[in-house]
């Protein structure tokens, strides 16, 4: 069971149907295309490829919603303003204003088309079938219920991202440059629609790094229980089969080595110790398989870090100093948001909790650092 609405006004006679009630819906109940007044909105849905009647699973979500900002900041290049960002509880969302005619939902269909050409492959895609004027639109705050409850295919709250404070209605000129950039083949038929995904080959997957750690040698030497590589923003990436930092997690794990050979792993579940809200845990899932390898592997570490750390000045600035050596990789204020960012194991988010558990973290280190202090004095 799903609630859904029509974003786009329809004729007030319909409040006769259900007068500001829910109910289920009946046959032939559904608004008409000939029922609505006017276009308002241009809709963009964006689905990870799975099979049907299932919920996505975490890494399909991410990918979804990942997808969703490519396309939004693609669209805000092309002149589109104003964009409600929402989670639709298994993929991503985007609403903007528009005002046009019914007799122009071809405009809207080609604009769709046009996206779906250039952004749709395996992963991701953007649903092409909903440029229909009465089309229906989860309404956020209700769950989505594909399927049932499976493993880490959960049901969701659809809801609302991000929003203006008011929406500017784009001009039908900036809708028309985008339609323009489609093919010539016109618009898909419903089974080029349905054939969609298995139509598209797969991206292929990166050759691992040159003189980078080697990852594939060391899931097989520890026979780790894992699904990949599969190819992800450049590097290749692995999911767990199960948690390795709590048992019953199920497959929101990872494991990602980026094109320039950096490694970064973690887990999806807010509350698992392997969350990335408090930094990259590689060295933690290495230490679990090799017993502190990267003690080993890298110059500055563990006591040889608190050595370095513990020269700086016990200061504001040294204390900066120190949450760059030590989270550098994870944590950065960027001056361009005006906000503090950490990498969530795919992308760089904006999240002042995050930066406050690694300036937290720094702060605990001053112990161990004034230990080793103690231990040469």
């Amino acid at each position: 069971m799903g609630i859904y609405i029509t974003p786009n006004p329809c004729i007030r006679t319909l409040l006769a149907r259900r007068n500001n009630r829910l109910s289920y819906l009946g046959r032939d109940e559904g608004t008409k295309d000939s029922e609505v007044v006017n276009l308002n909105w241009l809709l963009l849905d964006f689905d990870p490829v799975r099979p049907s009647g299932i919920s996505a699973s975490p890494f399909e979500l991410k990918a979804a919603l990942s997808r969703t900002e490519d396309v939004i900041g693609f669209l805000k290049t092309k002149g589109f303003q104003d964009f409600l960002v929402g989670c639709s509880g298994n993929g991503g969302h985007g609403m903007a204003r528009i005002n046009l005619p019914l007799t122009d939902t071809s405009l809207v269909k080609s604009c769709l088309k046009a996206l779906d050409e250039k952004f749709s492959d395996n992963v991701v895609k953007i649903d092409t079938s909903v440029w229909n004027s009465a089309q229906l639109w989860k309404l956020y705050g209700t769950l989505a219920c594909k399927g049932d409850p499976f493993e880490d295919r959960v049901h969701r709250l659809a809801h609302v991202l991000s929003a203006p404070e008011s929406f500017c209605v784009n001009p039908r000129e900036v809708l028309e440059a985008l339609a323009a950039s489609t093919s010539s083949a016109g618009p898909p038929s419903d089974s080029e629609k349905r054939d969609k995904t298995t139509a598209k080959t797969a991206p292929p997957l990166p050759p691992a790094p040159e003189n980078a750690f080697d990852i594939e040698g060391f899931i097989h030497q520890h026979q780790i229980q894992v699904e990949g590589p599969f190819p992800w923003e450049g590097g290749r990436r692995w999911e767990f089969n199960e948690c390795p930092w709590r048992v019953g997690d199920g497959r929101t794990a990872f494991l990602i080595q980026f094109a320039n050979g950096a490694i970064s792993a973690g887990c999806l579940h807010d509350t698992c110790p392997g969350s990335h809200g408090s930094g990259n845990h590689w060295k933690d899932l290495r230490d679990m398989f090799e017993g502190g390898a990267l003690n080993r592997d890298q110059a500055l570490h563990g006591a040889e870090l608190d050595a370095a750390l513990a020269r700086l000045p016990q200061t504001e600035f040294g204390l900066a100093d120190r949450l760059r050596e030590r989270h550098g990789n994870v944590c950065r204020y960027v001056e361009a948001w005006k906000a503090w960012c950490v990498f969530d194991g795919v992308r760089w988010v904006q999240s002042q909790c995050g930066a406050q558990d690694y300036a937290k973290d720094t702060i605990r280190r001053l112990q161990d650092e004034g230990r080793h202090l103690e231990e040469n004095t």
